[in-house]
């Protein structure tokens, strides 16, 4: 856990993603919670990418204000000035920040793994006639991936 003292300088960068693993059968036999699981790992994989995208991005300069040395504002991203605004307004829609193509692969490799194993477990689970909790759930209220994983 990173001290208040702490700069962004000295935060390491995580390493690029690693496709995860299946979860474990040992840990539950509850599809459901597997499911789960799976999902809130995908979850981890998303963030992970964003937190990555903003640490370089302070490593850039371009989120910090203070020069080397200096404590961070640490409230510096609930407030957006003029400057910073008229430059997200001249992104084109839905442009974030650029990643290498190596680390879109490894992310992109990663999610898809991930979405492989949701797909197989909630394929087994059917074929097991076992009710998915979630999916149920996304089914009744109509809810698209988006929706799922703000649920989540």
């Amino acid at each position: 856990m990173m001290s208040m003292t702490q700069t962004t300088d000295q935060m390491s960068m995580p390493d690029l993603p690693v496709a995860p693993t299946a979860v474990a059968r040992e840990l539950t036999a509850d599809f459901t919670f597997r499911h789960l699981q799976l999902e809130l790992m995908r979850l981890d994989m998303l963030l992970h990418r964003q937190i990555r995208r903003q640490q370089r991005r302070r490593q850039a300069g371009q989120d910090g204000e203070h020069g080397r040395g200096e404590q961070p504002n640490l409230f510096q991203n609930f407030y957006v000035s003029d400057e910073q605004a008229y430059a997200l307004l001249q992104r084109p829609f839905g442009q974030g920040s650029e990643d290498s193509a190596q680390e879109r692969a490894a992310y992109a490799q990663a999610l898809d793994n991930i979405d492989a194993q949701i797909e197989a477990l909630v394929q087994e689970a059917e074929a097991h006639d076992e009710p998915m909790r979630l999916v149920r759930l996304a089914d009744l209220f109509r809810l698209n991936r988006f929706d799922l994983d703000t649920l989540l």
